[in-house]
């Protein structure tokens, strides 16, 4: 039966993802280990093998010199001479051939090992993006950075987990280059100073033109949308805050430079001269630009559960059973009802209870013991 309400999509996506990529990537991390420990005994062995076959050489020459010794006779020296320097010739170059075999062993075990833990980081990249676990908090942010915007998103879930996943600029007609303010609005001038005037007149403005300010950062959190402009040739710079989906919708603007900061928007007399429409159009711009650019998610750059790093230490294992153990009492009674087989991708998205039990046996005991908390276990198997 093929599971279409509304209540099972979300489970269904848990599952789906988890199966397919979290099991990947637990696979490829945990055959990494296993060829790491093989590297290493085989590094550790090296050593002990040269110094046996260096002592072959040693025993040729001690049965000689015995020989020697025992018989008494001294004529033999050239004959001993001569089998003891090609002994040592042939066995030098055993030696090197030894060395040989074992070096392209340990590069073939370190390419190995490197692809594996790449395709266990990729299938972790693809678990995550696949949004598994209910986000509580996340932000979209980019910065000027070595002459290219830097983007990064930032995501805050339950059960204490976080990660964070740097982004793809380039492919952004917005972001391909520093993003100066006239590229957006020309000619925008916004008051920065208020000088008093005779009483009765109105206040003296200064005003500050953005044609030349260029975008240093910008992010989106909780909503609201702050982006910096900075004069290339000048510590001055303008801060904007707008908030977008929300009742209470604003915008502030905050000017700062070597004199101090002016909050515009809260200064009547400046604010009352700000060209809303002129501010907010570009902004709007940038905002859907960085929520598009969420999407082009480039490489995991952080995973931490409680604080623990998982990512730098691969743990992958020991955070595919803590999500395991958060996910497992909502989803037994919907894998309860999942065919036994099934021949048609499309219908719950492939899956079935003996999709399951194959992709948990990669996880040797391990997986052994899920199928038993998921009463999937049958058969002795």
């Amino acid at each position: 039966m093929e599971m279409q309400d509304s209540s099972n999509v979300k489970n269904l996506r848990q599952l789906k993802s988890f199966f397919t990529y979290m099991i990947d990537a637990i696979g490829s991390q945990k055959e990494s280990s296993q060829q790491s420990e093989i590297l290493e005994k085989l590094k550790n062995s090296i050593p002990g093998e040269l110094a046996d076959i260096d002592s072959l050489t040693n025993s040729i020459a001690k049965i000689f010199e015995t020989y020697r010794n025992e018989k008494g006779i001294s004529s033999i020296l050239d004959t001993e001479t001569t089998i003891v320097n090609f002994a040592k010739g042939a066995i030098e170059n055993y030696k090197k051939r030894v060395v040989e075999e074992k070096n392209q062993k340990i590069n073939e075990l370190t390419a190995n090992i490197n692809a594996l833990i790449l395709n266990s980081n990729k299938s972790m990249q693809a678990y995550l993006s696949s949004d598994p676990i209910d986000i509580l908090d996340y932000s979209i942010g980019i910065k000027w950075s070595n002459g290219a915007y830097e983007g990064i998103a930032r995501y805050s879930c339950q059960n204490n987990i976080e990660y964070d996943f740097t982004l793809n600029t380039r492919d952004s007609e917005l972001l391909k280059e520093s993003l100066k303010f006239s590229m957006l609005e020309k000619g925008l001038k916004i008051p920065v100073r208020s000088a008093s005037t005779w009483i009765g007149k109105d206040p003296q403005l200064d005003y500050e033109k953005l044609d030349k300010y260029s975008m240093v950062s910008s992010t989106i959190t909780k909503g609201n949308l702050f982006v910096v402009f900075q004069d290339p040739e000048k510590s001055s710079a303008f801060t904007f805050v707008m908030s977008r989906g929300t009742d209470n919708s604003f915008l502030s603007v905050e000017y700062k430079d070597e004199n101090g900061s002016i909050d515009i928007t809260g200064q009547p007399a400046m604010n009352n001269m700000l060209e809303i429409e002129r501010i907010e159009d570009p902004l709007d711009r940038i905002y859907g630009t960085l929520l598009e650019l969420e999407q082009n998610k480039l490489k995991l750059a952080r995973l931490s559960v409680n604080g623990k790093d998982i990512l730098t230490t691969s743990s992958y294992l020991e955070f595919g059973k803590f999500i395991f153990d958060i996910m497992k009492e909502n989803l037994k009674d919907f894998i309860a009802n999942l065919p036994e087989k099934t021949t048609e991708p499309t219908v719950n998205g492939g899956l079935s209870k003996s999709y399951i039990r194959e992709r948990l046996r990669v996880l040797g005991e391990l997986g052994n013991e899920m199928l038993l908390e998921l009463d999937l276990k049958k058969n002795g198997n």
